[in-house]
């Protein structure tokens, strides 16, 4: 009769180690799903219009950017805008194609990012995570992340902008 107290003795250790095991992986995952978010807000319409419209009367015409995608489609961008036109660039290292130029301008990468907003809101669309961070100064987008978890779809954007005085040196103080 003591061998039985002994087995559900044993049983009780293997369920303690296998619930601080879950514990555990759960205690892992929480910083690689929660930190990527850190500092973003689910977008909305409203704050897409304001960012768009800031952007517009505040943003400078002139400026250098570079942004990092990761996830479902990586890659560094760099571009030189001129009176708000792309003059120069390079996509992972390699020029960008002069007919490409167009897509890397600021409001090109807002207008993207309101067709995500878009896509995420209709009735049809699956679950999605759509955060972004504005700079409140010029609206320029600082980061967003995407994640569509049905498609196993995530882009993650980040984004340095430096704006340039009309001499094409940089505004100093500047707060991205």
């Amino acid at each position: 009769m003591t061998a039985k107290p002994q087995a559900v003795k044993r049983r009780a250790w293997l369920w303690f180690f296998a619930v601080l095991g879950a514990l555990t992986a759960v205690a892992l995952a929480i910083p690689k799903i929660v930190g990527p978010l850190h500092g973003l807000q689910t977008l909305t319409p409203e704050m897409m219009k304001a960012a768009q419209q800031l952007w517009e009367t505040k943003g400078p015409r002139d400026y250098d950017l570079e942004y990092q995608k990761k996830g479902s489609v990586s890659g560094k961008v760099s571009v030189q805008v001129r009176h708000g036109k792309v003059i120069s660039g390079t996509v992972d290292g390699q020029p960008l194609e002069p007919r490409l130029y167009s897509y890397h301008t600021m409001t090109a990468i807002l207008d993207d990012l309101e067709r995500f907003l878009e896509l995420s809101r209709k009735p049809d669309s699956p679950p999605t995570v759509l955060k972004a961070q504005f700079n409140a100064t010029t609206g320029h987008l600082v980061r967003y992340v995407y994640v569509v978890s049905s498609k196993d779809q995530r882009i993650e954007l980040t984004v340095q902008l430096q704006p340039l005085d009309g001499e094409g040196s940089p505004v100093v103080p500047f707060r991205p």
